[in-house]
């Protein structure tokens, strides 16, 4: 940084800033300094650090400060790889069966979920898991009122985005 007569540490920042207890961690850089600089979101239960918004993960390009025109580009090219997996890893008739809405008594929406490997995920060269929960209004299916992407980094935690955004909206380790 431009002027700078010291290391930024840790202890620097929470001077500058605030110490927080051990639930309510976030930090600024990975713990092994390696990857992109942004927030990220301290998991207390051993399970690693997940950055708050995204652009990328592999495959998957969220609509992170995208044009309306291009988030749905970029949604309609994420949607046809998914659909295209599903067909390839598990047959054309599971993918009708998946595409169904699911509407439920006293609920002003309908889900529909599709779920297939994808290769790339956190880097990762081998499969790994993708669900992508799409929530519409329930007088209106073309009305998409939410879409979420979940995917597991490993076998025992799973990390959901909004599309829209790249804004991360769960972060489970399965414990």
């Amino acid at each position: 940084m431009p002027g700078a007569k010291e290391f930024l540490t840790l202890t620097g920042i929470q001077d500058w800033t605030i110490k927080y207890s051990k639930r309510e961690n976030i930090g600024l850089v990975p713990e092994d300094a390696k990857g992109d600089l942004g927030m990220f979101l301290l998991d207390p239960a051993g399970g690693g650090s997940e950055q708050d918004t995204v652009f990328s993960d592999g495959p998957i390009i969220y609509g992170t400060g995208m044009s309306d025109a291009d988030r749905q580009k970029a949604w309609k090219h994420f949607f046809m790889l998914m659909v295209k997996a599903v067909v390839s890893q598990q047959g054309k008739g599971v993918l009708g069966v998946k595409l169904a809405r699911r509407c439920m008594p006293d609920q002003d929406f309908c889900t529909t979920a599709l779920d297939a490997y994808l290769v790339g995920i956190g880097g990762i060269k081998e499969p790994r898991k993708v669900l992508v929960i799409v929530t519409t209004d329930l007088r209106d299916q073309n009305k998409q009122l939410s879409r979420i992407v979940c995917t597991r980094p490993t076998k025992d935690k799973q990390v959901c985005r909004e599309f829209d955004t790249g804004k991360l909206v769960t972060d489970d380790t399965g414990q």
